[in-house]
């Protein structure tokens, strides 16, 4: 029978890198379904061999084949694998079996999904739609970030639901907009809907529409950003959350999608400094450690990474799991399932 506890200990030396304690205690009982299971979860973990670790899994699977944990974990590994058809299995997996319950592999699937759905696309569809009248283009290379430093906030922005957790760029070199009228109620709920309903090309072209009329404020802006964001657009995006952060500098989701887009854009230390500014309040984090964990990972500082991403799901599970996790599986399953990618 395989050694448990043991078991946790080479998990724990996989993950940084170190699989020699696995590959010992795999070595003892090489025809144990929970040893083949922890062997290929520590070889997934990892990120190597993943062509062993898929078949270890499979093994552990065929012979416990409703077990949630050797499923889900045999997902984690095929996604990893990044094929065509393991993609498609890794899907049904998880749609059958849901996301783990157990928080280091959720936390290592997490990483992955978002790593994989980071790159920006070739092309967005957001440039056929004009740019709005009187939005500034940001500046190829972003400003400076903020201080770093979470600054006090007497009464922050309230949370909205604008979707995901994911962004603060400092004030461009360009002159301010003049600050227009509100825009109308019925325009910023049909912005929301349009955005929980996933069409973020209508929403880009809504909030135009409500440029061009003279009326802006902070919220218009974030729709704006996260739409742009959503449709692969971070030019555009960058434009109108930076905006929002004008308009209201206490606007602490904008400052979370704003560090996303320099996170896709692979700059990672203006990533992190935007998210390290986010403040702490109570229950709430505004994200701020499950976005550490993506910037740290992105500069393949993966024990950090780690370490953030057990600080979100331990201390501030529902929001991470509901919003920001579930909206990466979303995200990478949408993409998996698009045509031509098999």
């Amino acid at each position: 029978m395989a050694k448990q506890p043991a078991w946790h200990q080479a998990l724990a030396a996989a993950r940084g890198g170190d699989l020699d304690p696995a590959r010992r205690l795999h070595a003892e009982l090489p025809d144990d379904p929970l040893n083949d299971y922890f062997f290929g979860r520590c070889l997934a973990e990892a990120g190597v061999e993943l062509d062993r670790a898929s078949e270890l899994l499979r093994r552990a699977v065929t012979a416990e084949p409703k077990n949630p944990l050797f499923n889900q974990t045999l997902a984690l590994a095929l996604i990893r694998r990044q094929l065509p058809a393991d993609r498609a299995e890794a899907i049904d997996l998880l749609t059958r079996f849901g996301l783990p319950h157990e928080l280091d592999l959720l936390g290592q699937l997490a990483l992955t999904l978002e790593a994989q759905t980071r790159p920006w696309p070739a092309h967005s569809p957001a440039a056929e739609i004009p740019w709005p009248n009187g939005l500034p283009s940001p500046q190829l290379d972003p400003a400076p970030p903020p201080d770093p430093t979470p600054q006090p906030i007497d009464q922050p922005a309230e949370q909205d639901n604008l979707s995901p957790s994911p962004g603060t760029e400092g004030r461009r070199n360009s002159t301010p907009l003049a600050r227009g009228k509100a825009p109308a109620a019925t325009d910023l709920k049909r912005l929301e809907r349009l955005l929980v309903s996933h069409q973020p090309l209508d929403a880009l072209q809504l909030v135009g529409a409500v440029l061009d009329r003279g009326r802006e404020d902070a919220y218009l802006h974030l729709g704006g950003g996260v739409a742009a964001e959503l449709a692969g657009d971070p030019l555009r995006a960058r434009a109108h959350l930076t905006r929002a952060l004008e308009l209201d500098p206490r606007q602490m989701l904008a400052r979370a999608w704003l560090g996303r887009i320099y996170w896709r854009s692979g700059w990672w230390d203006l990533a992190a400094a935007v998210w390290r500014s986010l403040p702490v309040e109570g229950p709430y984090d505004h994200g701020r450690h499950y976005l550490l964990a993506l910037a740290l990972d992105g500069k393949s500082d993966r024990k950090a990474a780690l370490a953030a991403m057990a600080t979100a799901l331990k201390e501030f599970f529902y929001d991470t799991f509901h919003f920001s996790i579930q909206d990466a599986w979303r995200r990478w399953r949408d993409q998996a399932a698009a045509p031509g990618q098999g």
